[in-house]
């Protein structure tokens, strides 16, 4: 209440009623009330009375509303990647728990991924309730922070091996054993994943090795392929979803054992210098086949004189693939003997 004096009378201003604002805006103030004496009798009647009302300017509260960022690794389970249930429960500015206020957000129709890649999420639409489920929204200066949705590719682990039942990772072999092409490989060697049985495997066009013919380790890894998944071809444009671990076989092609023997034999002096002795010649566990990739050839002597003589081999390429690296060469040689007639 206001008082005020006038003529020596002491009088009250009682206010009745004012405006009454609940949402933002401005509002002319109108107050309803009555003069009163100090015998609380209502004398508003003897005053002629100019009221100069005021403005009630409430202010929209501010409210920044965040998008969640989110993060898939991609599966080809799922067809399409977005949130369907926005959180609602981290915005700053909006009226405390007593007040019981909560906002529904809708993102945009566009924040969605059908594979890798990453896109903005957006909120496009949103509506703010008070404790009664009263909209509010025009109450709010509300500001909205986008997010991010990505999908990772899916790493998938693949691993070379070899297709017998042991299914190792290393194959070894004598040379002349085997001789790789890109079809032989594709035979001998497969790459699967060890999940689910090899769900994921590759038919490999090309390996990092055309062929393997010579001794050596290779480790070998498909660079041109197709990616299966239970059997089924994956486009070129789904292969982007994944990245490929590939593990290789190692193929280790091991030297291969040749015994060479000598013949041995007694002669007269005077045919010593003419004679030529033969040979045999035995391959380790029948691998392979030395005399053809290799000219042998027993030394050749001119002996003329009564001794004991040992006799060699000498080798010449068949052709220019042959080398002599790929065996282990063990030479006996042969005894020549030779005795006055």
């Amino acid at each position: 209440d206001t008082k005020f004096k006038y003529n020596g009378y002491n009088y009250s201003i009682v206010a009745l009623s004012s405006t009454e604002a609940y949402n933002a805006g401005s509002y002319v103030n109108v107050v309803n009330f009555i003069i009163t004496n100090n015998y609380d009798e209502d004398v508003t009647s003897n005053f002629r009375i100019n009221q100069d009302p005021a403005v009630l300017t409430i202010s929209k509260r501010n409210l920044i509303l965040y998008a969640e960022s989110k993060t898939w690794e991609y599966t080809d389970t799922i067809t399409k990647y977005k949130i369907d249930s926005p959180d609602i429960n981290r915005h700053p500015g909006l009226l405390d728990e007593e007040e019981n206020h909560r906002v529904e957000v809708e993102y945009s129709k566009y924040s969605i991924l059908n594979g890798v890649g990453t896109v903005s999420n957006e909120i496009y639409n949103w509506t703010i309730f008070d404790g009664n489920n009263n909209d509010v929204t025009q109450n709010y200066n509300v500001t909205t922070v986008s997010g991010l949705l990505t999908v990772t590719k899916q790493k998938i682990e693949i691993i070379g091996k070899t297709s017998d039942t042991e299914a190792k990772t290393v194959a070894n072999y004598f040379y002349g054993d085997r001789n790789f092409n890109t079809e032989e490989l594709n035979t001998t060697l497969s790459f699967k994943s060890n999940d689910n049985d090899g769900k994921f495997s590759l038919v490999v066009d090309k390996f990092n090795y055309s062929s393997i013919k010579h001794v050596g380790v290779y480790e070998v890894l498909p660079i041109e392929y197709k990616l299966k998944i239970s059997g089924e071809d994956v486009s070129d444009e789904k292969l982007q979803n994944y990245e490929l671990v590939i593990s290789p076989v190692t193929i280790n092609i091991k030297k291969t054992s040749v015994f060479i023997t000598v013949e041995s034999k007694t002669v007269d002096r005077e045919d010593a210098g003419t004679i030529r002795l033969g040979y045999d010649v035995e391959m380790q566990d029948d691998i392979g086949d030395f005399e053809d990739d290799f000219e042998i050839s027993v030394s050749n002597m001119s002996i003329d004189t009564v001794g004991t003589y040992y006799v060699g081999v000498t080798f010449t390429n068949s052709d220019d693939e042959s080398s002599i690296d790929d065996y282990s060469v063990y030479i006996t040689p042969g005894i020549l003997t030779v005795v006055e007639p």
